[in-house]
């Protein structure tokens, strides 16, 4: 990995950028903690950021720490569910924040449709800026989703420590309930960003790469075990899709995966948490 010198050209910070995506990706997956090189470089590169690149700056902070805290948990370098569900919480806050201070030119807009199509989850969909613009939401989505995803087992957990009649019981109780909310609207918009991105998106990024760009977000939207039945069927149908149409065989496989977890309730596709 060359160091601060690769910002310096537009071909060597994009490079940089996709990187850090794919790196970042792994070490959530992982629950590993993101490489001293790699976060020193994230922090040293945002003063060659334009001002158009600094909402996915200021996304990839949060995830690194997000990131980190897991890897932190599955070491046993944070022992209590009450604090890593605290860390979690100020995790989430910062990415309702980011989200809501977005600029306007990185807003979109819900189309209602009156028809149904297998191409669209439900009867609307979004409309984007650009392609960016839309995996810039679905990357907030992503980490928004394994956030309250982690918080929900947390919070589980600690519920079952105290007294059902406690004020503590109620107030994890509330927060579990928020969180199932977040998980099941956020799934709902990664789908309703799926037919801009493939097949409506205009011709800044080629039919492949905006197939490639939606296989995460899917595959995170349906990875939750309280996702519809109706919704990981869907998200299936896309992945097949995305690989008939693009040639993309990890979307086969995903889609493969997905639709044997719907088979048997033993094999529940879920979002793994480890607790060590």
């Amino acid at each position: 990995m060359r160091g601060v010198g690769q910002f310096k050209s537009k071909t060597g910070f994009y490079l940089f950028s996709r990187f850090r995506n794919l790196m970042l990706i792994s070490c959530i997956q992982a629950e590993a903690s993101v490489p001293a090189a790699f976060e020193s470089l994230h922090w040293q590169s945002e003063r060659f950021h334009s001002q158009r690149d600094l909402p996915g700056y200021g996304l990839t902070s949060i995830a690194i720490s997000f990131a980190n805290l897991q890897a932190a948990a599955r070491s046993s370098s944070i022992d209590t569910d009450s604090t890593i569900a605290s860390e979690l919480l100020s995790i989430d806050t910062q990415l309702a924040v980011w989200a809501a201070e977005l600029p306007l030119d990185c807003m979109y807009i819900t189309v209602e449709v009156s028809t149904s199509s297998p191409e669209i989850y439900g009867r609307s969909y979004h409309n984007y800026r650009n392609c960016w613009r839309a995996h810039l939401w679905n990357q907030y989505r992503c980490v928004r989703i394994l956030v309250n995803s982690a918080l929900r087992f947390r919070l589980d957990k600690l519920k079952m420590s105290v007294p059902s009649c406690s004020s503590l019981f109620s107030a994890y109780q509330m927060q579990i309930s928020r969180s199932r909310a977040i998980l099941a609207e956020l799934a709902v918009d990664i789908c309703a960003s799926a037919p801009f991105q493939l097949r409506f998106a205009d011709d800044d990024a080629p039919p492949a790469a905006a197939g490639l760009l939606m296989i995460w977000p899917l595959h995170v939207a349906a990875s939750d075990t309280g996702a519809p039945r109706e919704l990981k069927l869907w998200v299936a149908g896309r992945m097949e899709a995305i690989g008939h149409e693009l040639g993309i065989g990890q979307a086969f496989l995903m889609a493969k995966t997905l639709r044997a977890s719907l088979e048997s309730i033993d094999t529940p596709l879920a979002i793994t948490v480890h607790d060590e």
